[in-house]
């Protein structure tokens, strides 16, 4: 361990920062996934939501006829 100019004491050991940088990476690629997943998901309720609105529809237009 050694200090720097600022006073914090810092590691010189590198393991410890490539052992960082793949937790980071590894919560980056579960963050997007999970986003991923909520996209696709909200795409296929969104679709689900137009098709009872068109349903919607053609019951009002029956019931003009």
């Amino acid at each position: 361990m050694w200090v720097s100019q600022c006073g914090e004491a810092q590691t010189t050991n590198s393991r410890k920062g490539i052992t960082m940088k793949k937790v980071t990476k590894k919560t980056v690629l579960l963050a997007m996934l999970a986003m991923g997943m909520l996209a696709f998901s909200g795409c296929h309720t969104a679709h689900g939501f137009g098709q009872d609105v068109k349903q919607a529809g053609q019951k009002i237009e029956q019931s003009t006829e």
